[in-house]
């Protein structure tokens, strides 16, 4: 028996329809000729989309003003890695102090965020919250964590 409920739709469109935005920055990556080489970048980003990695030892001392590499011309976030330090601010002050750091003060060239996915303990609500997933989709939206592009 088919069981279609509007959660296993929106599942469904998730992997289907929604374009990731790993994939989706690697164009716009590739466009402004960001390369390992000259790049550094987390994991869950278009260069390294797969497994988890941080940027901490691409800089002397946590400073965003002392990158190891002397090429360095952009930095590339992934909020599946950026997050998990603010999921934990008194374990990871030093690390969230970073990515402050490097919010304030370089320029953001360009964002890729995901649809919103909202999840409630009420039924009726999360029908609606799929429903809203859905549609924002088919619209165009994407799947997968935000991607901040920042030139350095």
């Amino acid at each position: 028996m088919l069981n279609l409920t509007i959660a296993s739709v929106a599942e469904t469109l998730y992997f289907a329809v929604a374009r990731d935005t790993r994939i989706v920055s690697a164009d716009y990556v590739s466009k402004i000729g960001a390369t390992k080489e000259n790049t550094i970048f987390e994991g869950y980003t278009p260069l390294n989309p797969t497994y988890p990695d941080t940027i901490f030892d691409g800089f002397i001392e946590l400073d965003v003003s002392k990158p190891i590499n002397p090429q360095l011309m952009y930095i590339i976030l992934s909020s599946r890695m950026y997050s998990r330090f603010y999921f934990e601010p008194d374990k990871y002050g030093e690390y969230i102090a970073f990515y402050d750091n490097l919010k304030s003060n370089k320029a953001i060239m360009k964002e890729f965020k995901p649809v919103e996915k909202k999840e409630s303990l009420i039924d009726i609500i999360n029908i609606v919250n799929n429903i809203q997933t859905i549609t924002g989709f088919l619209r165009g939206g994407y799947s997968g964590p935000t991607i901040i592009v920042y030139k350095y």
